[in-house]
């Protein structure tokens, strides 16, 4: 089974238990296909979770799973730089 991380950015005013049910149901579509290697999620306008990631061992993932768009320029540059070159892909919540 291929391995995956989840990186989810909370919406403005959205709840952490509001966040943490939609994720839950996101886990539930993926881990009958997919090694789930961690979820992360950051509050909204905040990227501490997503700078975590970013550190992590991404050699070992296949896939990233993103509920929207990178909107932050640079952010997005990195995270399509470090795909190409640890061999994973981006993918999005939309496509599940």
């Amino acid at each position: 089974m291929e391995n995956v991380v989840i990186y989810y950015q909370q919406k403005q005013n959205e709840s952490t238990e509001k966040a943490i049910h939609y994720i839950n149901t996101l886990i539930k579509k993926l881990e009958n296909r997919f090694v789930i290697k961690g979820v992360y999620i950051d509050r909204f306008e905040n990227r501490n979770e997503f700078v975590d990631l970013l550190q992590s061992p991404l050699s070992e993932i296949d896939y990233i799973y993103l509920e929207q768009e990178i909107t932050d320029e640079f952010d997005k540059q990195m995270l399509n730089e470090l795909s190409k070159a640890e061999n994973f892909k981006i993918k999005y919540f939309h496509s599940i």
